[in-house]
């Protein structure tokens, strides 16, 4: 017999037979056999149901062996593995389940730090189908929203509903009609919730409460504490309550990696197919680096093919394919034995696992290595490729860029001049030449930036405008190729001659200088956040839909967006915004911290590894001479630890004073992410 419903209990124990109300078991007396015998049916049936919510058959089974034994995975939960449950396919979820069946006095926490995507979604959701079909207790599943949650509701009903094993454990009052986010069934509920419900934390004990996403929510309304202690405050009144936590960390200070450096940090060791060593997966062991050509760039179907894992011990490589055969001889090894600062916590299990342990075709090692190449391009995927792929979090320092580190980027070149041929469009012959202004109330700041194919960024140069109108004439200011542009007076002279004589002034720059290559600006951003609608019908403007075929516009909206509200780092939002006139136009939304993390964190913070090889970004150039308001004006974002909903995190401080010429640059390199697949490996001449 198992006890009360609001007790999970855990220590494994022999199978009991199960209590059948019409054959009372020898140790009751005859009198109460009797008096059973007599009751009425109707009260008879409502007493059988009132006992089986409190009594359950033990059982032997642990949770492992019982999904095994029980579940069959339908094609709605997965499309490419469905059938009964094969656990080869994920062999390192069997320490979750493992954690259920061990009594809490051994292990009453278990802190996942992990990639985005392994099979423990699914795992947690069969450890509730396992506790609800042989020991009931009431459950909490927390998620970062209620639309999450109500996900996972779903995702659990189909479990529960598709499986002989959990026949009947639905009661007559089943789910919330409206919602989904309370399943009642025998002996226990399960409550599933958003994180900022206070309401779901505030009531009854749960005896497993599982919180999904950890680094993600968000408190409760009025000043409650983070979602992770109220959970623990649920599980006090019960003696065996587990608490499974965790999830992608979002940052060193952050809730997942806090409680994970606090626990025992168990890692998977895995045995090695030479000399049978037990190492963990770790990147640093990862070698592709001899997957190149002759000219040292990078042969991705080398990469792919050859990507090994070398041995600690014996050097030898451990191939992708040998992963199916060593991982079921793999074991946890805990790694916290007390010597630094986070101690490790009575009870507390934390497990951290990467993709490198992943079986799915999907994320084989060499994918892996082609993914980390393509990241190392931009610091705001290289993040996502530490957090969401192996588990990482980002220990971050205090950001601050400074004039020193903006002087190293002095290119030795003049201003409206760009040292090296920019790409250029194959198709158009268009150069890859942008020009983006952030608008002000009273004045217009704008910078323009030159690409080469590979990234490579010039600022070519960068001013202050009064009207819109006055940005078409910059952007068809020539750009020279080169050091040095022709004299001022001497362009001057050029200029007069081409009015005088009614002339086309690029005309006369090409019988004068038939020798120089010069580009035009051939798109441009502008800042719609001020004067929404002013921007548009002017951006509207630059274009003709008159010709055949229409010319696009030479300038286009833009708005900086949290990340959260973009799917990439830039987003193309087309025939969704309209001008005054009620023309649709594109307007393009940047994730305003992405684009940061390029400028200030990768292109400007990152210059000496980037000249050393140490660092693929592209590298960011600047004039040889920078005015000390256009330098100031950089050094404005700075990023520092603060409290945000309700966990440290670090985030971009307000500038304390003018960057808008910072802004405009971090619109040039949001633009080059849409247009540079129209410049692969071209170059200008």
């Amino acid at each position: 017999m198992t006890a009360a419903p609001d007790s999970l209990a855990l220590a494994l124990a022999p199978a009991s037979p199960p209590v059948d109300l019409d054959s009372p078991a020898p140790d009751i007396t005859a009198a109460i056999a009797a008096a059973l015998a007599r009751v009425n049916p109707e009260v008879h049936a409502q007493l059988a149901a009132a006992l089986s919510r409190i009594y359950a058959p033990a059982c032997a089974l642990s949770c492992w062996a019982w999904v095994h034994a029980s579940v069959i995975i339908t094609p709605e939960e997965s499309r490419d593995h469905h059938g009964p449950y094969d656990g080869t396919l994920t062999p390192y979820v069997r320490r979750l389940m493992d954690f259920v069946t061990t009594p809490a006095v051994h292990e009453r926490e278990l802190i996942i730090r992990k990639s985005a995507q392994l099979g423990f979604t699914l795992a947690t959701l069969l450890v509730i189908c396992y506790v609800a079909a042989t020991r009931p207790t009431h459950v909490l599943y927390a998620m970062d929203s209620a639309k999450e949650a109500k996900n996972i509701s779903l995702r659990l009903q189909r479990l529960l509903t598709t499986n002989r094993a959990l026949d009947g454990v639905f009661t007559d009052e089943g789910a919330d009609d409206l919602q989904n986010l309370l399943l009642r069934l025998r002996g226990m509920d399960v409550h599933l919730c958003g994180s900022g419900s206070a309401g779901a934390f505030a009531n009854k004990s749960v005896g497993l409460a599982i919180l999904e996403e950890l680094d993600k929510h968000i408190p409760a309304p009025g000043g409650h504490a983070n979602t992770i202690d109220l959970a623990r405050d649920r599980l006090k009144k019960v003696a065996e309550g587990k608490l499974i936590a965790g999830g992608t960390p979002q940052g060193f200070e952050a809730e997942t990696n806090q409680n994970f450096l606090s626990g025992s940090r168990e890692e998977l060791h895995a045995p090695c197919p030479h000399c049978d060593h037990f190492q963990p997966f770790r990147w640093e062991q990862m070698r592709f680096d001899h997957c190149k050509d002759l000219a040292g760039s990078w042969d991705y179907d080398r990469v792919l093919a050859e990507t090994f894992l070398e041995c600690e011990f014996c050097h030898q490589p451990i191939r992708d394919a040998d992963k199916r055969r060593i991982l079921p001889r793999a074991r946890w090894v805990a790694h916290n034995t007390g010597a630094d600062d986070h101690k490790p916590y009575p009870g507390r299990v934390s497990i951290w696992i990467s993709d490198l342990y992943s079986l799915d075709a999907q994320t084989t090692w060499g994918r892996l290595a082609a993914k980390f190449i393509d990241a190392q391009k931009s610091p705001s995927k290289l993040r996502n490729f530490f957090n969401e792929t192996l588990g990482v979090p980002r220990k971050e320092a205090k950001t601050e860029v400074t004039q020193s580190d903006l002087y190293k980027l002095a290119g030795g070149y003049e201003h409206g001049c760009i040292p090296k041929a920019p790409a250029l469009n194959p198709a158009t012959g268009a150069a890859a030449v942008v020009l983006c202004s952030d608008v002000q109330a009273t004045e217009k700041k704008w910078v323009k930036v030159g690409f080469l194919a590979d990234g490579e960024a010039f600022v070519i140069d960068y001013g202050r405008c009064l009207s819109y109108q006055e940005l078409l004439a910059i952007a068809d200011e020539p750009v020279w190729v080169g050091f040095r542009k022709p004299a001022k007076d001497e362009l001057d002279a050029i200029r007069a001659e081409a009015i005088a004589q009614s002339r086309d002034y690029f005309a006369l720059l090409r019988e004068r200088f038939p020798g120089q290559a010069w580009h035009a600006a051939s798109v441009g951003l502008i800042d719609e956040g001020h004067e929404t609608f002013v921007v548009r019908d002017f951006c509207h403007g630059t274009g003709d839909a008159s010709t055949v075929p229409p010319t696009p516009p030479r300038f286009f909206p833009a708005k900086g967006v949290p990340r959260a509200h973009v799917r990439d780092i830039v987003t193309e939002v087309v025939d969704k915004f309209k001008t005054t006139g009620g023309d649709f136009i594109t307007v393009y939304h940047f994730s305003d911290d992405d684009l940061k993390r390029e400028l200030y964190l990768g292109r400007i913070g990152e210059f000496d590894a980037i000249a050393k090889g140490k660092s693929s970004v592209p590298r960011l150039w600047l004039p040889q001479y920078a005015e000390p308001e256009f330098v100031a004006e950089l050094c404005q974002e700075k990023r520092g630890l603060v409290i945000h909903r309700g966990r440290p995190t670090w985030l971009w401080l307000e500038p304390k004073a003018p960057n808008d010429w910072g802004d405009a640059l971090k619109m040039a390199l949001g633009l080059w992410h849409i247009i540079k697949p129209q410049f692969a490996l071209t170059s200008g001449i």
